[in-house]
């Protein structure tokens, strides 16, 4: 029998090789909770139907975060890979007029290429006195 620690980091590095494979969000979250993970038996298909989609939510951001390359040469190489993988799978969303899809990969394809990223912007004040009479 398994710990609820083992049993969610097992989840999350399941949901981690699914991110690695071009699934979207959206994708993982209804592969679970249709199929479930058969490979890894019943007690963590049990498991997974007691989670909350908030939590399945939450595990996968936790895996996308985990899916971050330490190292820059590997970084680089893996966001070609990454970059080749959206690209196909964004023309084979437009190819199928799949506008939701084809707007999900594309944010998810920014958020690759760190395009989300808010401007910075400074900002100065200015000490004004009004005085009212």
């Amino acid at each position: 029998m398994m710990k609820p620690k083992e049993k969610k980091a097992n989840l999350i590095q399941y949901i981690k090789d699914l991110l690695l494979a071009g699934n979207l969000k959206y994708e993982i979250v209804k592969k679970l909770r249709k199929e479930g993970i058969p490979e890894m038996g019943e007690e963590m298909n049990e498991y997974l139907k007691n989670i909350s989609t908030n939590t399945l939510s939450n595990y996968i951001c936790e895996a996308y975060d985990g899916c971050q390359i330490e190292n820059d040469g590997e970084a680089q190489a893996q966001r070609e890979l990454m970059y080749e993988r959206f690209l196909n799978l964004y023309k084979e969303a437009r190819d199928r007029h799949d506008l939701t899809n084809a707007r999900q990969i594309l944010d998810s394809l920014s958020k690759l290429l760190g395009l989300n990223e808010a401007d910075k912007i400074k900002v100065e004040t200015e000490n004004i006195t009004v005085k009212l009479v």
